[in-house]
């Protein structure tokens, strides 16, 4: 299958519907659904993990938000699930495809029991060892703070794996809405109001800690709620269902699949969260705070590529669980088109108006501006590169994917080592930059290796140009020849985005943006499934 062929039948206006194109369409369309809703919803946890962040910096400082940070970042590296969200979302589609949906329970508790079972083994081994991860990585800041935030977090890392597989599984099942509701909504609302009131009332560090932690409590309870009510529409009595052979059969399918998986993912969460640890190590707890919020800072731009993504997983794995690579193909690359129309005009405000985008959070913060800039430059390779992991995932190449992790992560290690005494938090983010676009080159050469999928085409080329003209080269004259203030910035990003939008109607086939169109259109009753027929 030809890149540029499929580029092609993309981009043309055809008269005459064809069988292959209206389920390309399809297959947007549900993209397109599930996207639309999760990036509506990473959009607010974005902006409200933005808002936890203003909440720490100013209400903590730079130091003791320091340790707050470096406490979530040891929580976070036990909280992975173990790879057991992402075999749901691959094998729930492929066991109703399969006709094993009488199996689908045994395959929810083979998921479901062993995360919850080490988050407590790992909990308690936290709250037991807090005092030791402290002098390990905190440096020159308020240990005895720091040992309660972790005595106080550790506690609900069952909550949290558990929660995590919850809401996977609604999600192989299709619906996304609960994913929205409780991990992009309900989570990040609680935390910067719990954390506000906390610092207000001078509760202290146990207070502060579970300002982040307990709403993972809340969570729980609710994803638990919300499959326990899918799950039976889709399950039927009888069948294979039963017995201690079929459990076994179950259990051991999942956990080859999702255990490479886990091991992949811990990875990739180190590799997310440890240069936050060491530099706290070898520079200082302070240092780690403004550090943590200009590295978090650019993560807010990529829940526009964890929205899609959650919508593009399971349509990947029936496509390719029925061998329809030619579909997943066009899925892919129009998916990281409408990625890079949103992401990139933010990644590159962000590299151009560093100093800027950092004053919310206090003075002290905008020293973190040059590794804001590395690591946004970074983002604009890893949003172009698309879902590549997810991809990769859903064909089943799970082991690639631990291969490519821990070379990322060895790579990373090394690098901070001998660049962060030398220089810095700018060494940490050099260092993550680095493993950000070489681990994202190398997983996009394996799929197109092995499928022959890549994110290339029209649309990658013309939002490209789009980006680079209206955002990137008016940023740099503004950055050169005025002086950016919060409102001239705010202005000047006001009528780029504006004049962007103009350009992107004129490429609006090229990005077939009138997928989104048609289903407004459908939810408002004036159209019929069968509008985008012509796509």
């Amino acid at each position: 299958m030809g890149h540029h062929g499929i580029g092609g039948q993309l981009v043309a206006r055809v008269k005459r519907t064809t069988p292959r194109r209206t389920a390309e369409a399809k297959e947007l369309t549900a993209v397109a659904r599930g996207g639309t809703l999760t990036l509506v919803g990473g959009v607010a946890s974005g902006l409200l993990g933005l808002a936890l962040l203003v909440v720490a910096g100013r209400g903590l400082g730079a130091q003791r938000a320091g340790a707050l940070f470096e406490a979530i970042a040891v929580f976070s590296l036990a909280n992975t699930a173990l790879g057991a969200d992402t075999g749901l979302v691959r094998l729930i589609p492929s066991y109703q495809i399969r006709g094993r949906g009488d199996q689908l329970r045994q395959l929810l508790l083979s998921a479901l029991v062993p995360p919850v079972v080490v988050g407590a083994v790992l909990g308690s081994l936290g709250f037991v060892f807090a005092p030791f991860l402290v002098h390990l990585f905190f440096r020159h800041g308020p240990e005895q703070e720091a040992v309660r935030y972790l005595r106080t977090m550790t506690p609900f890392l069952p909550a949290a794996m558990g929660m995590t597989v919850a809401l996977a599984a609604n999600r192989g099942f299709g619906a996304m809405r609960p994913f929205v509701a409780v991990q992009n909504i309900l989570v990040p609302v609680l935390r910067p109001i719990l954390l506000g009131m906390a610092i207000l009332l001078g509760l202290g560090a146990v207070a502060v800690g579970l300002s982040w932690s307990a709403p993972f409590g809340l969570g729980l309870c609710l994803a638990l709620f919300l499959v326990a009510r899918l799950a039976p529409t889709r399950v039927t009595a009888g069948g294979r269902a039963g017995g201690r052979e079929a459990w076994r059969e179950i259990f051991g399918e999942f956990w080859r699949f999702s255990g490479p998986q886990g091991v992949a993912a811990f990875l990739q969460v180190t590799l997310l969260w440890l240069d936050i640890l060491l530099v706290g190590a070898y520079a200082s707890t302070k240092a780690a705070g403004v550090y943590s919020v200009a590295s978090r800072y650019i993560l807010a731009g990529g829940y526009a590529l964890q929205a899609v993504g959650l919508a593009l997983g399971p349509q990947l794995s029936r496509l390719l669980s029925q061998g329809r690579t030619e579909e997943a193909q066009a899925v892919f690359q129009v998916s990281t088109w409408w990625l890079m129309a949103v992401s990139w005009p933010v990644y590159v405000l962000m590299a151009v108006l560093s100093p800027l985008m950092l004053r919310p959070f206090g003075r002290g913060f905008v020293s973190g501006s040059g590794a804001l800039l590395v690591l946004s430059l970074a983002m604009l390779v890893y949003i172009a590169t698309g879902n590549n992991r997810t991809a990769l995932l859903m064909a089943g190449f799970s082991g690639w994917n631990l291969a490519i992790a821990a070379a990322q992560l060895a790579m990373n290690i090394a690098a901070n080592i001998l660049l962060i005494p030398r220089m810095g938090i700018d060494g940490a983010a050099v260092s993550w930059a680095l493993t950000i676009i070489i681990g994202n080159l190398l997983i996009n050469w394996v799929i197109w290796a092995k499928l022959r999928v890549n994110p290339l085409g029209s649309g990658f080329w013309f939002v490209a140009a789009a980006v680079a003209g209206v955002f990137a080269v008016p940023a740099i004259g503004f950055r050169v020849l005025a002086q950016p203030t919060l409102l001239s910035g705010s202005l000047f990003a006001l009528v780029t985005v504006i004049l962007y939008g103009l350009v992107l109607s004129f490429g609006r086939h090229i990005l077939r943006v009138d997928v989104f169109a048609g289903l407004i259109r459908q939810s408002t009753g004036r159209a019929s499934r069968d509008d985008l027929s012509w796509l």
